[in-house]
């Protein structure tokens, strides 16, 4: 019995170790993102509500296109295609400037997005080209009728 107890007090000591080694992958990932992937999901934050536009701008940006506008579109897209839910692609995903894809429930918005490192790395360019509906399990006419 007591071999048992001192293999599971050493177990205990070894265990808060192993968890930290075990999360330290997971740190290390979100290290290594680059300013335009955390920017691309910032935008996400942005379409479903819970980021505004002064803080992922840059001034120039903003003064071309009114944070009341950006939010105005945001809406849009969001009322039309669900929320937004990932960045489903985002290529490429070092430099400033990249084509991005924006999936939300029942659509996807296509289009490029560029940061400006001179302004800590803020948006200076969002283009969505084409915004298309995708075909989403059980959608019929009686259920989209039914959420009318």
């Amino acid at each position: 019995m007591i071999r048992h107890l001192a293999a599971a007090a050493a177990l205990a000591l070894l265990l808060p170790p192993a968890l930290a080694a075990a999360q330290e992958p997971a740190a290390a990932t979100l290290a290594a993102r680059s300013p335009l992937e955390a920017r691309a999901d910032e935008v996400l934050a942005l379409f479903n509500g819970n980021a505004q536009p002064s803080a992922l701008f840059t001034k120039g940006f903003l003064a071309a296109v009114p944070e009341a506008q950006l939010k105005a579109v945001a809406a849009s897209l969001t009322a039309q295609f669900g929320p937004a839910e990932a960045v489903a692609l985002l290529e490429p995903r070092q430099g400033t400037r990249a084509a991005i894809h924006i999936r939300f429930a029942r659509g996807i918005a296509k289009g490029g997005i560029a940061i400006d490192p001179a302004e800590d790395n803020r948006i200076n360019e969002l283009v969505f080209t084409s915004a298309d509906s995708l075909a989403v399990a059980g959608d019929t006419p009686q259920a989209i009728a039914q959420e009318l």
